[in-house]
């Protein structure tokens, strides 16, 4: 199984730097110490799942990412070559990939701002999607996601 394969690596993303993320949508209603300690709580104990990138010369990359980070966080946090240019402002598309059919069944639909932009994607099929605004969760274990050409990065 894929969560216990030695190729995947965890998400190197340093708890404080989600912490001071995360902190000002909290501190209306705690003190920065006690909001600290809940993020922390919370960011340690989300749980992991796998995917596996295909890169566009057919690398294939697992890679443990946690649960709720996007297919763009994912990737820039585990050295996926994909560009993300606009941080998932839904302007550029440069996140296009492509996933499975039953993969997508697991996913809510794409907003209309996402199939605007894909509109402007090059080599868009039924599998495209924006990786800046699929969340990756437990349902999506295991899943393929085909970096599209137009990821191509350096």
């Amino acid at each position: 199984m894929c969560r216990r394969a030695e190729s995947c690596r965890y998400f190197p993303e340093d708890p404080l730097s989600h912490v001071q993320r995360e902190l000002p949508r909290y501190q209306s209603s705690l003190t920065s110490a006690e909001s600290y300690n809940i993020l922390t709580v919370q960011y340690l104990n989300r749980p992991m799942t796998c995917v596996t990138f295909i890169t566009i010369d057919g690398r294939r990359m697992a890679v443990q990412v946690q649960s709720g980070s996007t297919v763009l966080e994912a990737a820039h946090a585990n050295d996926v070559p994909m560009l993300g240019t606009c941080g998932g402002s839904l302007v550029c598309g440069t996140c296009h990939v492509k996933i499975g059919a039953d993969a997508r069944a697991q996913l809510t639909p794409p907003s209309e701002d996402e199939e605007d932009t894909l509109d402007l994607a090059f080599g868009v099929c039924s599998d495209s999607r924006l990786g800046c605004q699929v969340k990756i969760d437990d349902a999506l274990e295991g899943v393929e996601i085909r970096l599209a050409p137009t990821m191509q990065s350096g």
